[in-house]
């Protein structure tokens, strides 16, 4: 199958996101873990020095916020494209009342031509003109139907 025939919601794009997703948590995982082991090695220092050792916190913790901030960015940065994409859909949408209103105005436009046409059937005119006046009002009959997605 082509990437290119796979929408955003078919369940192999989201099951594939969903892999990518438990891949980052396992790197969080991981990640914890060093940074835990880190926190330890740095205690133990501190103990066995009797001192704080205050470049060493504040550089493990500038590492860990660098860590975190990165993987904030790399976990939520698909979730708001997501998020973008269905807002820009959301604007470009046609309310259904308008909709409505101008498949009201199609039908009202094809009774008056239904009704011309009957009107130009009782007429006093020759055979040829009601003919031909009647081809053009049933043209324009067929060409609303097909906007409304009627057969004539």
């Amino acid at each position: 199958m082509d990437d290119s025939d796979l929408s955003e919601n078919h369940p192999y794009v989201l099951k594939e996101k969903m892999m990518y997703i438990d891949e980052d948590i396992k790197e969080i995982k991981l990640n914890h873990r060093e940074i835990s082991k880190k926190i330890d090695d740095l205690q133990f220092m501190v103990l066995q020095n009797g001192k704080t050792n205050w470049v060493g916190i504040s550089t493990i913790g500038g590492v860990i916020l660098a860590v975190i901030i990165g993987l904030s960015n790399l976990v939520f940065s698909p979730i708001q494209s997501d998020i973008n994409t269905i807002k820009e859909t959301v604007k470009t949408m046609v309310p259904r009342e308008e909709h409505m209103a101008k498949w009201a105005a199609y039908d009202k436009e094809i009774i008056h031509l239904q009704d011309d046409i009957k009107a130009l059937d009782a007429s006093k005119m020759s055979r040829q003109e009601v003919e031909e006046l009647k081809a053009a009002l049933n043209a324009r009959i067929a060409e609303l139907n097909s906007r409304l997605g009627r057969k004539s």
